[in-house]
């Protein structure tokens, strides 16, 4: 009433009350917000449990939109497969959520809420506090309590079972913003399809490497052997390998003609020789006009003296291929167990029509190369198979390149004595050679060894990796290492 009485006379009538109430109101404005809350009211409890509230929501809307929506459907579906104890379960759990339709419906609802719950903070805090304290604490609790906290604490360890934990909360809130998130969720699905896939073949070589190389550095126990590291970048690249990258060419095939050959001694000791155990059998002047082949257990049963003709024996047809033919397909074609020996021809389709009348594969038809599954094995593997002949080969030219080794060493000082010049300034006619050819003798003698024990170049030789003793015109231990 002092206030109306003050303002009489000062103002038009009627107007003192008006007046006085917005002074009153103004007042009181400026006193709550430059003063604390006291709490001996409902109100300010209310407001403190408001702000707490949306504190903790922002948490976890922050939280899971970094332990949820970053999850990866493969991922998930791995673990459900290989995990261990209890990721299973969290994983079965979360499986839905990250593949639940729209896409992107998951990640609006969360940030809705985080966006929801960020604005109504400062209005509960502003009651509480003052202004500038109001600003300085709703800055605080959403970067530390509302980002920071939660995003490493949902990023850790224990993400998937805390992500697991708050899967029915997640469920809820999607339900329950769905008339606001599902439509954006659908919009944003047409104007950013999501680029997935799965991984091709070179990734998952990729991830097999990079496997080997973080757990050597972190727990070598767990790392991939260089052996299984080869079998799988063996195994994933073989669909894209041809025929023509592993077969055996026409000129380096162990054959037989049909006409005119009999199992004798002689021929038996040419095919023991061999190491193999799939001839090819042809007719005419060379492997070309190859059209079946003999396997050599089938001589278990005759006597060499018999001379039994070679003709006059069962022989087995091969499957014919083309040069681009997919290892992986024909994988599948052995596997049927009908050959595990296979001719390669350019025109496939003819050789196989003239087999099947009778007439021997010739021309455009005739036979290129061969491969076996043992081919196919040793790509899949990417390193040699090695038998009992490979391994005699092998040692026999060992023998004869360590004897002309050790027969180099006697020779040299002698030659060095007469000539003046010490075995070091000399060359041989091969090192001069290796010189032309930027070979070193090392490298001359393995190719030589490849060349003998099989048609590929020698990547690991298992047999050949030890040392060979010798002596020396001085008495002394020669140690040669291959």
């Amino acid at each position: 009433m002092a206030c109306e009485s003050v303002l009489r006379g000062e103002v038009a009538e009627g107007r003192e009350a008006s007046l006085c109430a917005l002074i009153e109101g103004s007042r009181r404005l400026e006193e709550e917000g430059s003063t604390w809350a006291s709490f001996d009211k409902t109100e300010d409890w209310v407001n403190l449990v408001g702000a707490i509230l949306c504190v903790t929501l922002a948490a976890f809307a922050a939280g899971l939109t970094m332990g949820i929506v970053s999850l990866d459907e493969i991922d998930l579906r791995i673990k459900m497969r290989s995990a261990e104890g209890n990721f299973k379960d969290y994983a079965a759990k979360l499986l839905p959520l990250v593949t639940k339709q729209p896409h992107h419906q998951l990640l609006v609802t969360l940030l809705l809420l985080n966006a929801c719950v960020n604005e109504a903070l400062p209005l509960f805090l502003d009651k509480l506090v003052p202004a500038w304290a109001a600003v300085l604490i709703a800055v605080t609790a959403v970067l530390f309590v509302g980002e920071i906290i939660p995003a490493a604490i949902f990023t850790g360890p224990a993400k998937f079972a805390i992500a697991a934990s708050l899967s029915g909360f997640t469920w809820l809130l999607v339900y329950l913003l769905s008339p606001l998130a599902w439509p954006i969720g659908w919009a944003l699905d047409k104007l950013i399809p999501e680029e997935g896939g799965l991984p091709c073949r070179a990734e998952v070589r990729a991830l097999v490497e990079v496997q080997r190389e973080i757990a050597h550095e972190i727990n070598p126990d767990e790392a991939f052997t260089e052996d299984e590291a080869d079998l799988v970048r063996g195994a994933m690249s073989l669909s894209s390998a041809l025929v023509l990258d592993v077969m055996t060419p026409k000129e380096d095939i162990f054959s037989l003609p049909a006409a005119g050959t009999v199992l004798d001694r002689s021929t038996m000791e040419r095919i023991k020789a061999s190491g193999t155990s799939r001839i090819p059998v042809y007719t005419g002047a060379d492997v070309s006009s190859a059209y079946a082949y003999l396997r050599t257990s089938q001589l278990i049963t005759l006597n060499p003296e018999d001379a039994t003709p070679l003709e006059s024996l069962h022989l087995y047809q091969p499957i014919w291929v083309a040069p681009d033919h997919s290892l992986f397909d024909l994988l599948n074609d052995f596997q049927a167990g009908r050959t595990h020996m296979a001719f390669v021809s350019r025109r496939p389709e003819l050789s196989r029509e003239a087999s099947s009348t009778g007439v021997r594969p010739s021309g455009s038809s005739g036979c290129v190369g061969l491969i076996t599954l043992e081919d196919i094995m040793e790509e899949i593997l990417t390193e040699e198979i090695y038998d009992e002949a490979d391994r005699e080969k092998a040692s026999q030219t060992i023998r004869g390149w360590l004897t002309s080794m050790i027969k180099q060493r006697r020779v040299a000082p002698a030659a060095s004595r007469r000539t003046g010049r010490s075995p070091s300034d000399r060359s041989t006619p091969k090192e001069a050679s290796g010189r032309r050819t930027g070979r070193s003798a090392s490298e001359r003698s393995r190719r030589s060894v490849a060349s003998v024990v099989g048609r590929k170049e020698v990547r690991s030789l298992p047999i050949l990796e030890g040392i060979a003793d010798g002596k020396d015109g001085r008495g002394g231990s020669v140690r040669f290492l291959l």
